[in-house]
């Protein structure tokens, strides 16, 4: 059985540029949205309620933190596809499996380099 060599194309190239074009504007939405959305009474009762409020407000400050993180990894992968370096290991300089940059296209690293860097944290 003949295996067709996967290679990171123009074609698939646009592809994940489209992805990660149609993920930074989700986020952005959600980031505005959660702006918009999350507002806190804060004339309401006892020590309990304000605990219970400043839990919920620190949990969304963690998922607003979140979403900006992926909004940075995103913003960095579509720079590197700008700058013609996407696709390539920053540690190694390697290329990425393409299954590695379809399942992950904000990857950075090789499985190798990613690896090691998270041994060495």
């Amino acid at each position: 059985m003949e295996r067709k060599d996967k290679k990171l194309n123009k074609q698939l190239l646009e592809k994940i540029k489209k992805r990660l074009l149609e993920e930074k504007r989700e986020i952005e939405r959600w980031i505005e949205e959660s702006k918009e959305s999350f507002q806190v009474n804060l004339d309401v009762g006892d020590e309990a309620d304000m605990a219970a409020i400043d839990a919920t407000q620190e949990a969304h400050l963690q998922a607003v933190d979140t979403k900006r993180g992926q909004l940075k990894e995103i913003m960095h992968a579509l720079e590197k596809i700008e700058d013609g370096t996407y696709g390539y290991c920053e540690n190694c300089n390697c290329k990425l499996p393409v299954n590695r940059i379809k399942a992950l296209p904000t990857a950075r690293y090789c499985i190798k380099c990613q690896q090691v860097m998270e041994r060495s944290r």
